[in-house]
């Protein structure tokens, strides 16, 4: 009935937003924190299978390829065609599912924040040297 449906929503809406909040800001593309406010205000709103796959589907065309698995490329048409088809909530459940398993590499995101993080010590480490340099000029 209408119960399990509620009850199915709020777990995928659950588990996207969650999957989400995981994933570090570097592993984007866009590094917006206002576009993830409004991502998840969204997901809360969303309320169908095709609100879900619009969430998703803007999480995807968003991460950087470098954070995706390595075979993922071989499973994404299957994986793409089949969530653009999905009429279900329970289906739109076990594809997050399935993207969080084959698709996304936390190591990968990882590897990204720490590159990130030593670029932006290093900029910051450079800026200083230049400063020092002016004050002996």
């Amino acid at each position: 009935g209408s119960f399990r449906k509620t009850a199915n929503l709020s777990l995928v809406r659950k588990m996207l937003n969650k999957f989400v909040k995981k994933i570090p800001y570097t592993a984007f593309v866009v590094t917006n924190r206002q576009l993830f406010t409004d991502f998840h205000q969204h997901v809360n709103a969303s309320r169908t299978p095709a609100d879900f796959r619009e969430r998703m589907l803007w999480v995807i065309e968003r991460l950087l390829p470098e954070v995706f698995q390595a075979r993922w490329e071989e499973r994404r048409e299957n994986w793409e065609k089949a969530f653009k088809a999905c009429d279900s909530i329970v289906t739109a459940l076990n594809l997050i599912v399935e993207f969080k398993t084959h698709a996304y590499d936390q190591n990968a995101a990882e590897n990204v924040v720490r590159r990130a993080r030593t670029r932006e010590e290093r900029e910051i480490a450079e800026e200083r040297e230049r400063e020092r340099e002016a004050e002996q000029r």
